[in-house]
């Protein structure tokens, strides 16, 4: 079995494994499997194969480095909040 940086292949691989552990500690299945579809989004926006393709899509060829650092900044943005609406949904509202 051949896994890649792919989000879909990723959930496809640990959907059910994440789905269990959660039951096991006691926090929803649906919600752990989702906080994983978020953090791979996260890190789509980051990655070089996917700068390198968005620069040559639009004629930045060489501006990667800027791309990466605007990116970056509304990457981390995204994980915090996401951080915080998974941990509220997960402890403080469970349901």
């Amino acid at each position: 079995m051949l896994i890649t940086g792919s989000v879909v292949n990723a959930n496809t691989l640990f959907a059910y494994l994440q789905s269990v552990t959660a039951q096991q500690i006691g926090i929803s299945p649906a919600l752990l499997v989702a906080a994983n579809v978020v953090g791979g989004v996260m890190g789509k926006l980051i990655s070089l194969q996917s700068i390198t393709i968005a620069a040559a899509a639009t004629n930045q060829v060489g501006q990667e480095s800027q791309i990466l650092r605007r990116t970056l900044a509304y990457s981390l943005g995204l994980v915090v909040a996401a951080a915080v609406l998974i941990f509220v949904l997960s402890f403080v509202l469970p349901g």
